[in-house]
């Protein structure tokens, strides 16, 4: 999960209608529009915490009004990376030397 925010400024305070779609890096919906979970900060400012899709690439926040605003964040490529413990690799270096564990 990553907390994302948008500012849609002073005009916008007060919204119960803003809302996100993640998409995907053609621009295609990865993930469809939600409202769920943004929460109003004051000021013009949204956010919520998002756990991106497989495929999102982006976060495209609207106002939900009949003309909307929006805004487009990038998804950080670091939230869908894995930790991984304890690899072990095995072999001789070109120097001779033995590889042990990581």
């Amino acid at each position: 999960m990553s907390n994302f925010l948008v500012d849609f400024g002073a005009a916008n305070v007060g919204l119960a209608t803003v809302g996100y779609t993640q998409l995907k890096a053609d621009g295609t919906v990865a993930v469809a529009r939600t409202a769920v979970g943004v929460v109003a900060f004051g000021h013009g400012v949204y956010g919520a915490t998002v756990t991106p899709g497989a495929l999102a690439t982006a976060i495209q926040w609207d106002t939900g009004q009949t003309v909307p605003s929006y805004a487009v964040e990038d998804i950080a490529i670091a939230a869908n990376i894995k930790q991984v413990n304890d690899i072990t690799v095995t072999g001789t270096g070109a120097s001779g030397n033995e590889w042990g564990p990581l």
